[in-house]
């Protein structure tokens, strides 16, 4: 899978929910990419992009309040 799939789904999922829960992310980018389960290779796969994303500034990370 491209990395640009992942990025777009990334911000498809934060949009969709008005933002994201970090732990819960790479779960819902798998769901929304047509996997039932999100093995260890799919998460780290999607964690990196979502690492990429906040270090670029595409994503911004909020602390609970």
């Amino acid at each position: 899978m491209r990395p640009s799939e992942i990025q777009r789904a990334v911000i498809a999922v934060s949009e969709a929910n008005f933002g994201a829960d970090k732990d819960g992310l790479p779960t819902e980018v798998a769901r929304l990419l047509g996997f039932q389960t999100t093995s260890a290779p799919l998460k780290e796969a999607i964690e990196k992009q979502i690492a990429s994303m906040l270090c670029k500034g595409v994503l911004a990370q909020m602390e609970n309040t």
